[in-house]
């Protein structure tokens, strides 16, 4: 018998296509304080010669400017080999219990990365001051639940050193000129340098895993905090990977949230493991941060911002950074709403349900509809791909593939005034016949004969 799994979409309409679009640049006015212009005072670090002295220039003044909101905190969480402070910005509620981390700059040229998280800490200390929402929460709701732990510089040395060389000319003792614009003082690639499929002195990964203060200062913070999930930014690429070799639900739960970071920043996700990879050419397949944390079971993607714009000398120019904040300007508080929504299943919220009927068998409240967004509570399906304008792949518990036709997006239901598409699924091209009754809020699946009988709620 062919065991077809049928899933059910649906994706509120909210003005037309979800396609990326670059929003403007947010500067804001904020109540009761002074106006910070935040981008011209960015673009003045990222030039300055003396980059680590004015970066914690910065973010002492930034802790000290949102110290009323009273959830942000600045430690060390370890020195570089050289005994600069890595520093940890932590934002929210230590006894939240969602912890996202993201960190930048592990490697040197790419500390346009560093300008991008001082960004992020902002936006989000802002939004909690000001009271505002996002994606239809409180930011205040939300990081009473969570803390999102921000190291905008893993690598201090190098980018110091890189700094130097470009401006002077002279090399730092412990660097050398083919690594001056990635390795730390030990002449280390600080992302090969992980235990993860480690090969000793291979790509400058040093002696044995963990071998540089830096890795082992991360290592340190990880252990202590078992983070959630954790974000790495790269330069360049406009592209995402999340995969190490993961297999069944934490695939499917490492997917789905790489996907939705790629809604968020139009990022494309590599799909295919970093040793096949078309993007790096296959040399990036051991001892990543990301690669180590997948390994052990800890959700983890690396970003690459940007595309094309790195300099004559190595860095990325300031002319894109407007395109890579517009991207990413949203991605801590993204991750934070995600695994708020997963934890507290909603159900402190008003929500919006519907009844799920499969073939005359009614499975009551199966739908949960919020926030543009549709979750099946005590799923029937594992959701891998569901786009709001491209077809996708999806796979059901059954482990069957299908493919959700788009083509159909005109039909629609009402709820509580609230439009929300209705995707039609197709599996094997048989056009499952899908209805909406207002009466008794229930979409209604006929199969035609070709549901697994093994199906069922969980």
């Amino acid at each position: 018998m062919r065991l077809i799994g049928i899933l059910v979409c649906m994706i509120m309409l909210i003005g037309g296509s979800s396609a990326y679009v670059v929003p403007a640049p947010v500067q804001k006015m904020h109540p009761g304080h002074d106006y910070i212009d935040t981008a011209a005072q960015l673009e003045a670090l990222y030039d300055s010669p003396s980059f680590f002295k004015d970066y914690v220039d910065y973010i002492d003044a930034l802790v000290a400017r949102y110290a009323d909101t009273g959830i942000v905190g600045m430690t060390s969480i370890g020195k570089s080999v050289k005994g600069r402070d890595i520093y940890n910005i932590s934002v929210g509620n230590k006894d939240g219990g969602t912890k996202i981390t993201i960190n930048a700059t592990h490697h040197s040229n790419e500390y346009i990365n560093t300008i991008l998280v001082l960004n992020q800490i902002e936006r989000v200390l802002q939004m909690h001051r000001d009271n505002e929402e996002y994606n239809g929460l409180s930011v205040r709701q939300l990081l009473s639940k969570a803390q999102i732990h921000f190291i905008p510089l893993v690598n201090p040395d190098g980018l110091e050193a890189y700094i130097k060389y470009i401006r002077t000319g002279v090399l730092e003792e412990g660097f050398s000129k083919s690594g001056i614009h990635r390795f730390n003082a030990n002449n280390v690639n600080l992302n090969r340098n992980y235990d993860a499929k480690f090969r000793a002195n291979v790509q400058n990964s040093g002696s044995y895993p963990f071998s540089e203060p830096e890795t082992q200062a991360l290592r340190e913070l990880h252990n202590q905090m078992a983070f959630d999930y954790s974000l790495a930014y790269h330069s360049e690429g406009n592209v995402m990977f999340w995969n190490f070799g993961q297999t069944g639900e934490f695939y499917d739960q490492t997917l789905a949230v790489a996907r939705m970071l790629g809604e968020q920043t139009g990022y494309a996700l590599d799909m295919l493991p970093a040793a096949k990879s078309r993007y790096i050419g296959g040399i990036a397949d051991f001892g990543g941060y990301k690669d180590w944390l997948v390994t052990n079971g800890y959700a983890a993607s690396t970003v690459e911002t940007s595309s094309g714009s790195m300099t004559r000398t190595g860095k990325v120019a300031w002319s894109a950074y407007e395109d890579i904040w517009a991207r990413n300007m949203n991605v801590p508080l993204a991750l934070v709403h995600r695994f708020y929504i997963e934890k507290n299943r909603l159900f402190e919220y008003d929500l919006v349900t519907a009844n799920l009927s499969i073939d005359g068998r009614l499975y009551p409240n199966e739908l949960i509809l919020y926030d543009g967004s549709s979750y099946i509570n005590k799923p029937l399906f594992e959701v891998l791909q569901c786009g709001g304008d491209t077809d996708g792949i999806v796979r059901s518990n059954q482990g069957k593939r299908a493919v959700i036709d788009v083509t159909n997006s005109d039909r629609y239901i009402m709820l509580d005034s609230a439009r929300y598409h209705l995707l039609r699924a197709i599996v094997d091209n048989d056009a499952h016949i899908l209805f909406w009754d207002g009466n008794t809020r229930t979409v209604h699946v006929n199969s035609k004969g070709h549901l697994s009988p093994g199906i069922r709620s969980r």
